[in-house]
């Protein structure tokens, strides 16, 4: 709020010695005034009103010496020379004014004056010296204030008034003294320094403001000057805007005018005068290059038709601008001379659109000469112009091309349609020469070999049936017979017109190449080779004088030529399609008669025959080769088939390079032909026959004309028909020796697949070999697997007596096995004398025996005996050796069928029994099951296979399932049954004995495992099973009866606790009405898949805990006589349970299953009232308890004492006896479970 007086005292000239110093006087008035006002005040009211304020005289001497003092302050300060002189004289002034205080303090009225007093003269010193001028006040005033109370001692005081003298310094004052009054001057010090820099930066924030305001003023002239600049500049621009403006309506104009279609010189003329009329010129000038043989276009338009001296600027300068694109006008140095021609000012630029120069546009007198912003506008005017120019030429080449499209698609449409002969093509160059406008127009044909020319079309329009191109062909198609673009000769083309033809009239002659495909090109190309395209023709068009014919036109005709090669094309592929329609016939032909017949000469005469439908001949020569390589008699056929002498061969000829052909081959009267050919052959084709990749012989035709390649490839197949059926009627004769042998054979295959037994197998086999090789006697004998020994084992026919086993060694049976193949042995050959034949038996004459082997040792011995005479030919044995082979594989299929059989019904880990085998044998008449006698069924199940499993792997369980298995098999008599009917269940059948017996052999099976556990080391528990007892006829009548009482004798043997035996329950001792029929099927393994869904997830520990909670459960069920079905049913409610204790449990299709079915079985025990405490209270407490015992270790009789106590508080009630066996079990319970089936299902 001093800023205002601070900056007056800066600029006043009452204090421009030092603004510092007066900057501190203008601080210090109004503490002089204040000073003053209380001064007044206390004078006023010490004579206005004594009695309310006392004062002596003396206290009011001391006021006024206080007032002169404050006056004389007031009159020296001001003249101070500098700041500190000014802090000097206020520092000694404060200074008295304490001593003044301080002797007056004992008269003040009211002891709280003088200490207030010091306090404000304090209070007003920092701002006005610097701080030791502060520190120096301050210890004077400190020392004032503990000097006043000791005045009176000290006698320096007057008693002025009638106080009472004042107190002697206290620690009070002494803590004013020395802390407050420092204190208050330190902080007032350091705010006077805040205050201090706050002003230091109001100044030089003052100051800043000072330089911002003189550059704003001088912002402001030069914004002043811009603003005068832009004020010049607008008016610049606005004139050249409307300068602008104008010639963008000139533009305008313009493009509105050259809207208009410029097809013809008066648009143009229009434009022009326009143009020259909006630009202020006396006339206008257009050159305009049309090319071709149009020319150039010159266009003079004055502005005003009777100026008739209108300047004009030469046509050497238009065409210069228009070729060079470079615009002149009489201001360049170089057209000074033009200037002086033309005689006023001008100016020319080119005519220019999509970077082509099309002409020149021309303004002349104009008056002055032409400014660069005009001719800038003529410029555009000109580019403008240039693009209608060349829209206009495109709309007419638009146009153009239209027309000529359309007559090329109604050329082709001609030419296309199913017109017969050659009407099409007349009228298609009727077409052509009518819309072009040509003289004559004809076509001529040439042949394949470019030898003869013929007209094949011709349209002419010249009056009176003048003729000018048409007798020319020959010499027309030579001259582009080796081109394959058009010949234009006239004013457009590449030469002259011929001066006949000139002479006549005509003005241009287009010739054009009509290449197509040849019928014998597409041959080519079907062989592999590279299709080529030649000529087939020209076409050939005249126009008359005045006629025009350019490019466009010429293009027209060669078009027509495209379009009659493609009609050319598809003619002689016509023509090709019929030929190849009746070839292929005459193939069918040969195909047909070569599958009548299976006899060589038939097919021969066959052949020849259905040749001449191909092609056409004078002889046939078929020369066939005989399994030996030599050539055979060669049949000959003439003309139409006809047979003719068979040639004799000739030796030389087997030599022949003919017979080492491996494709066809044109041959002629000048080569060397093979005997059997007639020398007077003119020369033909001859193609091998290889029906196989061997040669079987040639086929050499003497044409009567020439063959393309596509005929030649027709007798190639034809041929090979012949081979083929050649080499099959050979193969069929053959076929027919074999036939009756492949029959026998196929029916021993057949035996092979049929029989089931050895002796079965032989006896058929020998039947079918009798129709094979006759013999007296057939058999088989057998030989041992070390090879040793040889036993007859059948005969056919049978006979009484056998012979005796005897060595191999020194057998006759030897040979052939040391041979091994099929042999041939006669009895009076010296060299078997030593043999023993007795194998043979004695009437043998001559034998032939073959071994039959058995993978990589031989089985057994085949023998075929003669009693007689007759010999066995070689033949004989080949086929023996088949029928040893097959009798071989017989026999190898006769041991794989018992081993399957044996396999199926038998386990492969223990060799016992299995679960099919079991029903086989049970559904047997055996005692129990027929009403007579009686059978006992002990079902036996492992109680700790899975401890070994888990432990020592599944090997030990393996090794522990085939003791157990010994055990068994151990335990009952020889004629026993026992089977193995899953991973750890044992079925033992005891026919004829009863529960007694079945009771002693289940205990001498418990006596036989109880030391079995010794025989695998490191075995983690004792090796204990679980048997069930059951015995038909007392259980039942049927084995699914008979098997499930068993099976669940067995789940209440392992329920129990395992390693005992139960005997089943007789039907009818227990009810179980409220069993459903699916839980009394098969409960135990009901609950067994229940359990294992319900505790998915679970862990080792947790399964073990809801397995302690389930025996506990089915224990005291079994102590208070539950029948079984609630057993069953408690078993399932007890996982149901444990499912909620799982940590990681899975929640799959099987478990939520599983639990919806254990939880309406909970519902339907909810709903009476012993269910009811079983679901809600026995149960979670026995899985409470199980779960402290598994996881926290809680001791038995801890759990048994808890469990106690339930039943205490129940006694007398229904749930008492249930509690107490629930005490029992967990009292029995020896701390390790054995053989529970939720671990054992997991």
């Amino acid at each position: 709020m001093w800023l205002p007086q601070i900056v007056a005292a800066g600029v006043s000239q009452d204090n421009a010695r030092d603004p510092q110093v007066a900057e501190r006087q203008i601080a210090l008035r109004p503490m002089w005034r204040v000073r003053r006002a209380l001064v007044l005040i206390t004078l006023t009211a010490a004579l206005v009103a004594p009695d309310l304020f006392p004062v002596s005289r003396e206290f009011i001497a001391c006021i006024l010496l206080f007032a002169m003092l404050s006056e004389v302050e007031i009159l020296i300060v001001p003249r101070c020379a500098d700041k500190t002189e000014l802090g000097t004289r206020l520092l000694w002034f404060r200074v008295v004014y304490v001593a003044i205080f301080t002797v007056a303090s004992p008269g003040f009225p009211a002891q709280w004056m003088y200490p207030t007093i010091i306090v404000l003269q304090l209070i007003a010193s920092p701002g006005q010296f610097g701080g030791r001028g502060l520190f120096f006040l301050t210890a004077v005033t400190s020392a004032a204030y503990l000097a006043a109370p000791h005045l009176p001692e000290w006698g320096l005081d007057v008693r002025w008034s009638n106080a009472p003298p004042p107190a002697r310094a206290s620690a009070e004052v002494w803590g004013v003294a020395l802390g407050a009054l420092p204190l208050i001057t330190l902080s007032l010090h350091i705010r006077q320094q805040r205050v201090a820099a706050i002003q230091r930066e109001l100044a030089a924030t003052v100051a800043r403001l000072s330089a911002a305001q003189e550059d704003l003023g001088a912002s402001k002239e030069q914004l002043e000057r811009w603003n005068h600049a832009l004020n010049e500049e607008v008016e610049r621009q606005t004139g050249a805007l409307e300068e602008r403006n104008r010639y963008l309506s000139i533009v305008n104009a313009v493009s509105f005018a050259l809207s208009e279609p410029m097809d013809d010189p008066s648009a143009l003329e229009r434009a022009a005068r326009l143009i020259a009329r909006l630009l202020g010129a006396r006339s206008a000038q257009a050159y305009h290059l049309r090319g071709g043989i149009l020319g150039a276009f010159h266009l003079v338009v004055p502005v005003d038709a009777a100026d008739i001296h209108a300047p004009q600027v030469p046509e050497s300068i238009m065409r210069a601008v228009a070729e060079s694109g470079r615009p002149l006008s009489s201001a360049d140095p170089e057209c000074a001379e033009v200037r002086a021609a033309v005689g006023e000012a001008f100016a020319v630029v080119p005519l220019i659109a999509k970077g082509r120069q099309l002409g020149a546009l021309a303004l002349s007198g104009t008056g002055g000469e032409w400014t660069d912003a005009e001719r800038h506008l003529l410029l555009i005017i000109g580019r403008d112009l240039g693009v209608a120019l060349e829209n206009a030429g495109l709309f007419r080449d638009v146009l153009a091309t239209a027309q000529r499209e359309r007559l090329i698609a109604e050329v082709v449409r001609i030419l296309t349609a199913d017109n017969p002969g050659g009407r099409a093509v007349d009228a298609a160059l009727a077409l052509l020469a009518e819309q072009t406008g040509a003289a004559e127009v004809v076509f001529l044909a040439v042949d394949r070999f470019g030898r003869h020319v013929r007209v094949q079309s011709y349209a002419t329009r010249q009056p009176g049936g003048e003729v000018w191109i048409r007798d020319s062909g020959p010499a027309l198609a030579g001259l582009v017979r080796d081109r394959s673009t058009a010949l234009v000769l006239g004013p457009a083309g590449e030469s002259p017109l011929p001066g006949r033809l000139a002479g006549l009239g005509a003005e241009t002659l287009a010739l054009i190449p009509v290449i197509a495909r040849r019928v014998a090109d597409t041959a080519a190309e079907k062989g592999g080779t590279q299709r080529q395209r030649s000529i087939v023709g020209v076409l050939a068009a005249v126009s008359p004088t005045g006629a025009g014919w350019d490019e466009a036109m010429i293009d027209i005709y060669v078009r027509g030529a495209m379009a009659l090669a493609h009609q050319v094309e598809a003619t002689e592929l016509q023509a090709l399609q019929q030929q190849r329609i009746q070839e292929l016939a005459g193939l069918a032909e040969v195909a047909r008669t070569m599958q009548s017949s299976a006899d060589a000469e038939r097919l021969q005469a066959g052949f020849a025959q259905a040749l001449v439908s191909l092609v056409p001949y004078r002889h046939v020569y078929i020369a066939q080769l005989d399994e030996t390589g030599v050539l055979a008699p060669v049949p000959v056929f003439g003309e139409r088939g006809k047979p003719l002498p068979i040639r004799a061969p000739d030796t030389r000829d087997n030599a022949h390079s003919w017979f080492a052909l491996r494709g066809p081959m044109r041959w002629s009267s000048g080569d060397l032909a093979p005997m059997f050919v007639d020398p007077v052959a003119r020369g033909g084709l001859v193609v091998p026959m290889r029906p196989k990749g061997q040669i079987l012989g040639v086929v050499a035709i003497d044409l009567a004309g020439d063959l393309d390649d596509e005929q030649v490839r027709i007798v190639e197949r034809a041929v090979e028909q012949l081979s083929l059926a050649l080499d099959g009627a050979a193969l069929y004769q053959q076929a027919t020796a074999r036939a009756q042998h492949i029959q026998a054979l196929s029916n021993l295959a057949r035996i092979v697949a049929s029989v089931v037994s050895l002796r079965e197998a032989f006896a058929a086999f020998a039947e079918e070999v009798r129709w094979l090789i006759p013999f007296d006697r057939a058999g088989m004998l057998l030989i041992d697997d070390d090879e040793r020994i040889v036993e007859p084992y059948a005969t056919y026919p049978e006979q009484e007596t056998a012979a005796q086993a005897a060595w191999l060694e020194s057998s006759i049976v030897s040979i052939p096995v040391a041979m091994g193949g099929a042999v041939s042995i006669r009895r009076d050959d010296p060299q078997y004398a030593y043999l023993d034949w007795s194998v043979f038996g004695d009437d043998a004459v001559e034998v032939a025996a073959v071994p039959v082997r058995q993978g990589a040792r031989t089985a057994a011995v085949f023998i075929l005996v003669n009693v007689g005479s007759a010999r066995y030919r070689t033949d004989d044995l080949d086929a023996l050796e088949e029928v040893a082979g097959l009798l071989g594989v017989t026999i190898e299929r006769l041991r794989l069928y018992e081993q399957a059989a044996y396999g199926a019904r038998h386990d492969l880990l223990t060799g016992l029994p299995n679960y099919r085998y079991l029903q086989e044998r049970m559904e047997d008449n055996i005692s129990g099951f027929n009403g007579v006698g009686e059978s006992a069924v002990l079902v036996v199940d492992m109680d700790s296979l899975k401890a070994f499993n888990d432990t020592l792997g599944h090997e030990a369980g393996d090794r522990l399932i085939r003791i157990v298995a010994r055990e068994l098999r151990a335990a009952c008599r020889d004629h026993d049954f026992v089977a193995r009917t899953g991973g750890d269940e044992f079925v033992m059948l005891l026919e004829g004995s009863g529960v007694d017996a079945a009771e002693w052999v289940a205990e001498r099976i418990h006596m036989a495992l109880a030391e079995a556990h010794l025989e695998i080391e490191g075995s983690p528990t004792r090796v204990a099973v679980s048997i069930g007892i059951a015995v038909a006829p007392l259980h039942g009548t049927s084995p699914a009866d008979v098997l499930h009482a068993g099976d669940q004798a067995m789940y209440e043997a392992k329920f129990a606790g395992g390693a005992r035996t139960r005997v089943a329950e007789v039907e009818g001792e227990h009810t179980m009405e409220r069993v459903p029929a699916y839980v009394r099927a098969r409960s135990g393994r009901l609950v067994e898949s229940i359990a294992r869904a319900l505790l998915a997830g679970a862990t080792a520990e947790e399964r073990a805990a809801a397995g302690l909670a389930q025996h506990w459960v089915v224990s005291a069920g079994t102590r208070i006589n539950q029948r079984p079905g609630v057993l069953t049913q408690s078993r399932m409610l007890v996982p149901l349970a444990c499912a909620d204790r799982i940590e990681s449990p899975q929640r799959h299709s099987d478990s939520r299953l599983a639990a919806h079915f254990v939880g309406q079985l909970r519902s339907e025990w909810e709903a009476i009232e012993t269910g009811r405490f079983w679901v809600r209270s026995l149960i979670p407490m026995a899985v409470s308890a199980a779960w402290e015992r598994k996881f926290l270790g809680t001791p038995l009789e801890d759990l048994a004492v808890r469990v106690e106590a339930r039943a205490t508080a129940s006694a007398g009630t229904p749930a008492e006896e249930p509690w107490l066996a629930l005490v029992a079990a967990i009292r029995e319970e020896s701390g390790e479970r054995r053989g529970l089936d939720v671990s054992a299902a997991a």
